[in-house]
């Protein structure tokens, strides 16, 4: 920040984000100013560089689409952690693939969650951040499900992924409008459909060492064997 009011609004996005102790969202343990230009957040070791993939990533290893019911328990856990943290006061608003991490277990955590939200200046309205946020999952949803962006086109996901359960054509469609969409996490959770099954394994598999290996690679622009 370039003012002391700037890094004063930091240090309390920052405390607000460490107050929050929600299942899917990672902890912040520690934060300072190193500089008045620098900052440093530190959150839990999750694992070790093998074990740890960002979403995007993994939807990549996976070739661009993900199993319905793992896709039901990204679902899940993102609107699980997105409810509880509403209820506290505090919204992330839209967030995308590259602010979710992904753990060996198959456990999904949300980055920084609503550090940039609170630091922003504009008055906004908080149900809309609401909504954003919640039509930003399930666009999340709809892209590792279908290999898609329903941004570029809609299409019924039963048309691009076969013997789809037609419900997910109805969740989609009202989660995505861009007038409407779901009011809250759990009205979300409510509408998903097989929700029993999305809460049951399997697991979001990580697939194996060499998987990992490739997405190192492919991040840092060389080619895979």
């Amino acid at each position: 920040g370039s003012s002391r009011a700037e890094r004063r609004r930091f240090l309390e996005a920052v405390e607000s984000a460490a107050s929050l102790s929600v299942p899917h969202i990672l902890p912040v343990e520690q934060y300072s100013l190193a500089s008045p230009m620098e900052a440093w957040v530190i959150s839990p070791y999750l694992g070790d560089q093998d074990g740890l993939l960002m979403l995007s990533d993994l939807l990549s290893v996976k070739g661009g689409q993900m199993d319905t019911l793992e896709v039901g328990r990204v679902l899940v856990q993102l609107l699980t952690a997105s409810e509880s943290a509403h209820a506290l006061g505090v919204v992330h608003g839209p967030m995308g693939m590259d602010e979710i991490l992904v753990d060996r277990s198959g456990a999904v955590n949300i980055e920084l969650y609503g550090i940039c939200q609170t630091m922003r200046h504009d008055e906004c309205d908080e149900n809309e951040v609401r909504r954003d946020e919640i039509r930003s999952v399930v666009n999340i949803a709809y892209e590792l499900m279908t290999g898609v962006l329903p941004t570029d086109v809609w299409i019924n996901p039963t048309r691009l992924v076969e013997k789809l359960d037609p419900r997910w054509d109805a969740f989609f469609a009202e989660g995505l409008d861009p007038a409407e969409g779901f009011a809250s996490a759990e009205q979300a959770l409510s509408a998903i459909p097989g929700r029993r099954e999305a809460d049951s394994p399997p697991e979001i598999k990580t697939r194996s060492l060499s998987a990992f290996g490739f997405a190192r690679r492919r991040k840092a622009g060389s080619q895979p064997n």
